[in-house]
């Protein structure tokens, strides 16, 4: 049975040299993390790459089209602009083979200049009649603002989702992921107009709507071992419990899906499938033995270092 391999990666600060203290401050510090990032999606899914790529914080159109020149493979691109120079857009990047056609559908902000929060997209898959609904998300960070209410930012973000999403038919087949800024436990995904569920049973209810999404990590939230095997000396941790390189440990990239993408397709969920790409350039265990990404470093006539303070996420559905 053919399969979609998807994946979503803050890209961390990715903009035109010199736009912003935290960005590259060079075309050639750009271009070597440009070169870091595509090699890292061509590894993705035992070197196949994948077939959709949601990206978050890149700062231009142009870097979008030199990355997607990068990977293996040609590329449809989507862009969603931000306000300003000092912002990142949205991009959604579909391999030729596997994606006759992106169209954007709809996308929020809080306001002009911002950059966007969520971009939605109508996806045709090569072969498949019904479109799949793509939701890319970069949602407010935790970076306090005078005057400003992140989390009350990031409720409305949901809720304007959850809105959309409930005006389409349950049938519809929804995948929305990205970098949440907030956990699957907390408040926006509590909603009554999102609601991001912890079993998959609730997403299947015959009377749920794709604004019922099931969400495929909250599994990751607990300890990957026992407390027993992770006091051992010299323990490493097998799989990651955080998607940022923060502290405490936080699971801010997710992946959720409505009820037609675990049974009825187009697309159906292989839910083992599902993870972080930890990559060896860009993730290390720390001396406690957590596994975490490995922030973008970069010295003029040296070797790189990391590519991104998240993890890319990864998952494969079968196209039915």
């Amino acid at each position: 049975m053919p399969t979609l391999r998807v994946a979503s990666w803050n890209v961390a600060n990715l903009f035109e040299p010199g736009a912003v203290d935290r960005g590259p401050r060079s075309e050639a510090e750009l271009n070597a993390k440009i070169t870091r990032l595509a090699e890292i999606a061509n590894r993705m899914f035992d070197g196949a790459g994948p077939d959709l790529l949601g990206l978050a914080e890149v700062g231009t159109e142009r870097i979008l089209d030199v990355l997607g020149a990068a990977l293996q493979d040609d590329y449809l691109p989507l862009w969603s602009a931000p306000g300003s120079e000092d912002q990142t857009g949205l991009a959604l990047l579909g391999r030729d083979v596997a994606v006759a056609q992106l169209e954007l559908v709809d996308g929020w902000r809080p306001s002009a200049f911002a950059r966007p929060r969520c971009m939605v997209v109508r996806c045709w898959l090569t072969g498949v009649t019904e479109p799949v609904l793509v939701v890319m998300n970069h949602w407010k960070s935790r970076m306090q603002q005078p005057g400003l209410d992140d989390r009350a930012e990031r409720v409305e973000t949901a809720r304007w989702l959850g809105d959309l999403l409930a005006g389409w038919g349950r049938e519809t087949c929804v995948l929305v992921m990205g970098d949440f800024n907030a956990e699957p436990f907390e408040a926006p995904f509590s909603e009554t107009s999102l609601r991001g569920l912890r079993f998959f049973s609730s997403t299947l209810w015959s009377q749920a709507t794709p604004a019922y999404l099931y969400n495929a990590t909250w599994r990751f939230l607990p300890e990957p071992d026992s407390w027993e095997t992770a006091r051992q000396p010299g323990y490493r941790e097998p799989r990651p419990k955080t998607s940022h390189d923060s502290q405490p440990a936080v699971l801010f990239d997710q992946l959720l899906v409505s009820g037609s993408a675990l049974r009825g397709g187009p697309l159906e969920l292989r839910e083992t499938t599902v993870g972080y790409h930890c990559d060896p350039v860009a993730s290390r265990h720390k001396q406690s033995g957590a596994l975490v990404p490995i922030r973008w470093e970069y010295v003029p006539g040296e070797t790189p270092v990391g590519a991104s303070d998240h993890f890319p996420l990864v998952a494969t559905f079968e196209i039915v």
